[in-house]
């Protein structure tokens, strides 16, 4: 994201972050490693405003999906 003080060139960032509101929501958990953790971590402070962990892993798997869709083949 390329932001200035009168404009960012990504969508506002809390609202891309926020979780859609779904009526289904469903509950997701995983186990990961300290170093996973830490990772995680080290993007999120690297954003404004800081994520949690959900919203963390929601937006890098949705980045990671696009990326895959936009490959050929």
């Amino acid at each position: 994201m390329t932001c200035s003080v009168d404009a960012c060139t990504d969508l506002d960032y809390a609202a891309r972050m926020a979780p859609p509101k779904l009526q289904n929501d469903k509950t997701f958990q995983m186990r990961v490693s300290a170093r996973f953790l830490q990772l995680l971590d080290d993007w999120r402070r690297l954003q404004s405003p800081i994520p949690s962990r959900a919203q963390a892993v929601r937006a890098l798997v949705e980045r990671a999906i696009k990326q895959a869709r936009a490959r050929p083949g």
